[in-house]
């Protein structure tokens, strides 16, 4: 989705007949329009093809939240936010790129992300999977909390909702190649900047972050083996601030992809498992 994203806003994007004709002198609104369509159908495509949809009657599922027993331990739902969260932003972006005032692009791009997912969760219905109230309400908060950090400088300079990944013992050995749902391999964070704290911001302390963290291992049923009973983790650590430090480079969509990404290894952390 995002590549199509980043496709659609590239300046001068257009071809000679079909829907892209003539597409830079489009109105933004029927642009708009086609993009949720072309993403939002495109998805639904998706899930017809691989994910199931259609192959059973609708259906609610209770998953739980971050207890022990839900389904995956809580990182789901930090799932379902960061990915709404990353969408209302790329959303936003391509807005505001096609002529949108900065507080339309931001409102209009928390509505396609959380429409985004919604038609996710709605076609799980019609699949072994079931609509989740909770994945729903996470969905929610990605898109709320993508619209605050557009519409409040200062919180988009003083926190970031990161996303780390290295692929879990269960994918390196070839059990699984659904990355998406490899929950063993992600941990979810937020990264507070010295550089958003005005008293520090003068200081070489504006380089260092403050991380808060969560992540579940051994869910995942070909992981078992290796990480031994489902368990919960939180984490806090301190790391540099990658992303300031790549800007000062020039290479500054690397820096905007350090925003939403945390490299693995990259900082120093104690963690406390929760069922242990």
């Amino acid at each position: 989705m995002f590549l199509l994203l980043g496709v659609v806003a590239a300046p001068g994007a257009g071809v000679a007949s079909g829907p892209w004709a003539g597409w830079s002198q489009r109105p933004k609104e029927e642009k708009a329009e086609l993009l949720n369509t072309l993403v939002i159908g495109g998805m639904g495509v998706y899930g017809l093809l691989f994910w199931g949809y259609g192959g059973h009657t609708f259906q609610f599922v209770d998953e739980g939240w971050f207890q022990q027993d839900s389904i995956h331990g809580g990182a789901d739902k930090l799932g379902h936010a960061f990915s709404t969260y990353v969408g209302a932003m790329s959303f936003s972006a391509v807005y505001e790129n096609w002529g949108y005032d900065a507080h339309a692009a931001s409102r209009l791009g928390a509505l396609s992300g959380f429409a985004t997912f919604f038609m996710i969760e709605f076609g799980d219905a019609f699949s072994r999977h079931g609509f989740s109230l909770q994945d729903l309400a996470a969905d929610a908060a990605g898109a709320l909390w993508g619209y605050a950090r557009r519409e409040c400088p200062a919180l988009r300079r003083l926190v970031d909702f990161r996303v780390s990944y290295f692929p879990s013992w269960g994918s390196l050995h070839g059990h699984t190649s659904d990355y998406i749902s490899d929950y063993s391999g992600f941990t979810y964070l937020l990264a507070f900047q010295g550089s958003g704290v005005d008293a520090l911001s003068s200081t070489w302390l504006k380089y260092l972050e403050l991380h808060a963290g969560y992540y579940t291992r051994g869910y995942e049923v070909q992981d078992w083996c290796h990480y031994g009973e489902p368990h919960r983790v939180v984490y806090a650590g301190v790391g540099l601030n990658l992303s300031d430090l790549v800007e000062k480079t020039g290479w500054r969509k690397t820096a905007t992809f350090l925003e939403f990404y945390q490299p693995p290894w990259t900082e120093l952390s104690t963690s406390y498992n929760l069922d242990r």
